[in-house]
């Protein structure tokens, strides 16, 4: 019986380390697939930050060009209004008989 005691202890020893580098093993493989996954979702996050950048450009561009021809049609608008009156002041009056 005195001999079987060492012979059962390395038996559970082999069985309780083997078990634990499995259930390591395992958890370890799932925290690296949390990385990867979260990894993944940061890429995503800067390439939607990136567009968003992208877009806010664009869209201040467009401000800038609907400024730049609202500016335009006012200065049209006000030499259209002075040639009107110019030529208001050159046509020839009809004159009543």
């Amino acid at each position: 019986m005195k001999s079987m005691v060492p012979l059962v202890a390395s038996v559970a020893l082999v069985v309780g380390v083997g078990a634990g580098y499995l259930v390591w093993g395992a958890r370890t493989r799932q925290l690296e697939s949390e990385v990867s996954q979260i990894k993944a979702r940061l890429a995503e996050g800067q390439q939607g930050a990136a567009r968003e950048g992208a877009i806010a450009t664009k869209v201040q561009e467009l401000e800038a060009q609907i400024k730049k021809a609202t500016e335009d049609l006012t200065r049209e608008q006000e030499a259209r209004a002075k040639l009107e009156a110019v030529a208001a002041k050159l046509a020839p009056t009809k004159k009543s008989p």
